[in-house]
């Protein structure tokens, strides 16, 4: 097998020996497909995983479990984005209500979830906004955004057309 590079030709069964046993099996921490599961995942974020998302979501230790883990959702059309807005922005109101009826003035706002949810609402913008420069200006995948930069790790093998 050759992991390098990219597969031209499905696996075959005898293929699997060449794989160590410990890679062979599925990841409990595997994402599942779906829209249920998308829901799911989304629901945990906003109930409670994203209450430290601000400050985990840089760090590979606690993005794992810090992060929304939204973006294969997100990509495959499992889950829109409209509706990701739309229901944060709504979870941003319901603690902004539940902080002012708690202290009876103004939220805080240095309340972390709603810095968190703050975080993810600017990301999910980002998101877009690459997106869609992507798609208008293909050439980025190749060519450096700012031209001052082209000079940069111009060495052999520092961009492979084939990946």
């Amino acid at each position: 097998i050759k992991l390098h590079g990219k597969c031209n030709t499905p696996m075959n069964p005898t293929d699997l020996c060449e794989i160590p046993i410990e890679h062979r099996g599925d990841r409990i921490e595997r994402q599942y497909g779906g829209e249920t599961k998308a829901l799911e995942t989304f629901n945990s974020f906003l109930s409670h995983r994203g209450a430290n998302y601000s400050y985990g979501i840089s760090s590979p230790n606690t993005s794992w479990t810090t992060g929304s883990r939204l973006s294969p959702y997100l990509t495959w059309g499992n889950i829109s984005l409209r509706y990701v807005i739309v229901a944060t922005r709504e979870k941003q109101e319901e603690l902004r209500a539940a902080q002012k009826k708690k202290s009876g003035s103004n939220p805080v706002k240095n309340n972390p979830w709603l810095r968190s949810l703050a975080s993810f609402q600017s990301r999910m913008h980002w998101r877009s906004h690459f997106i869609q420069k992507l798609e208008a200006q293909p050439s980025l995948e190749c060519q450096d955004q700012c031209l001052a930069f082209s000079n940069l790790r111009r060495q052999p093998g520092d961009f492979n057309q084939q990946y």
